[in-house]
């Protein structure tokens, strides 16, 4: 549901709040009003979370309009938003402006940036870029990882 509904969400809103990613959602069926509870978890960046400009009541009630479009008049929405100091989507992004600008070169067509593998724990970031060994050899030696690391706090 999650893709699909966001490519929804985007196209009614222009992509306005593409920042949006749906943490999870819930749908209950309330036998004695015969209608459908959707609960939504919506995660926002940290920085846009904060910012009153660009996420405020009116923003909520915007998305929230916008969903109403998307889903059955007879659905009950309950939105919540929470912050998100690190995603994976915002990791990948970086890395992949990263690799752009600085290793094109070495880069090009070796890599796919939605096989790069992030875990995030707590305030620890994982990241695993599959490459080949000689790719591999050379960051090793040209202290790649190092950049990275600096680059992305």
């Amino acid at each position: 549901m999650d893709n699909k509904f966001l490519d929804l969400l985007n196209e009614k809103t222009e992509n306005k709040y593409s920042y949006l990613r749906l943490e999870n959602y819930k749908m209950d069926k309330v036998e004695t009003t015969n209608t459908v509870s959707l609960h939504l978890t919506f995660i926002v960046p940290y920085e846009i979370y904060n910012d009153q400009e660009k996420f405020n009541v009116e923003t909520k009630i915007e998305i929230e309009n916008a969903i109403k479009d998307i889903v059955p008049q007879n659905v009950s929405l309950h939105i919540k938003y929470d912050k998100v100091l690190v995603s994976r989507e915002v990791v990948i992004r970086h890395i992949a402006d990263y690799i752009r600008e600085k290793y094109l070169k070495l880069f090009d067509g070796k890599y796919i940036p939605r096989d790069i593998k992030v875990q995030i724990e707590g305030d620890t970031v994982f990241i695993n870029i599959p490459v080949d060994k000689n790719i591999l050899y050379y960051c090793e030696n040209k202290g790649v990882k190092e950049n990275l690391t600096g680059y992305l706090n």
